[in-house]
């Protein structure tokens, strides 16, 4: 509800989920023109919520189906993440030519191979007077590697920008999500009512006079 905050990214996977969910309960319960009500008090229990169609398109068009930002949730973003990419693979060019000149004479094991460490790549090397391995960084790949750490940066924030600017247009919904929220509470609830009363082999109960049913509600 706070001006200038934002859902996560686990968040609004989270929402993405809820509201689809809530919206294939409508489509479940709402007959066709022709069609019988089969289920009328469940109906009626969701003739007044919003399914918000519109917000699942617009989370579609920021999350893939993992709950991950997508390249293209911005152009801003797919800039950032082509460059990422294309200095990652010029990084790993240079360390790999690198490595194959450090193998031919020696210095490094033929079966060592780049690896990322704290978001560098460098390559590994086990001295034989240590037990420990070291993490050697070419001069020739530090200014990229400071690169990449740059545009990672900008990636974080340009991910903000986004999950900003949705939450924005999210926030005036929030009274409707949060009573549709209540909605999909009480249908988990009586879904659970009714597994249960299956399980047991319960069936409605009766009484014989009003004196009872006052006592049970």
């Amino acid at each position: 509800r706070i001006e200038g905050t934002f859902l996560e990214e686990a968040e609004l996977f989270d929402l993405r989920r809820s509201l689809d969910t809530i919206q294939r309960i409508i489509r479940f319960l709402y007959p066709g023109e022709e069609e019988e009500i089969k289920y009328p008090y469940l109906y009626k229990l969701s003739k007044e919520i919003s399914s918000f169609p519109d917000l699942i398109k617009r989370i579609d068009l920021i999350l893939d189906k993992f709950g991950h930002i997508k390249d293209n949730a911005s152009p801003q973003l797919a800039h950032i993440r082509s460059n990422i990419s294309a200095t990652l693979s010029g990084i790993s060019r240079s360390l790999n030519a690198i490595l194959r000149t450090a193998q031919s004479e020696g210095f490094v094991d033929k079966e060592v191979s780049p690896t990322m460490r704290d978001g560098r790549l460098v390559i590994p090397v086990a001295p034989s007077y240590k037990r420990k391995t070291i993490f050697i960084e070419p001069a020739e790949v530090v200014e990229a590697n400071n690169r990449v750490r740059e545009l990672e940066n900008e990636e974080r924030r340009e991910i903000t920008r986004i999950l900003t600017s949705f939450t924005d247009e999210l926030r005036p919904a929030i009274d409707e999500i949060i009573y549709s929220y209540e909605f999909l509470a009480e249908i988990d609830f009586i879904r659970a009512k009714a597994l249960f009363a299956e399980e047991i082999g319960g069936v409605l109960p009766t009484f014989e006079n009003t004196r009872q049913i006052e006592w049970f509600h």
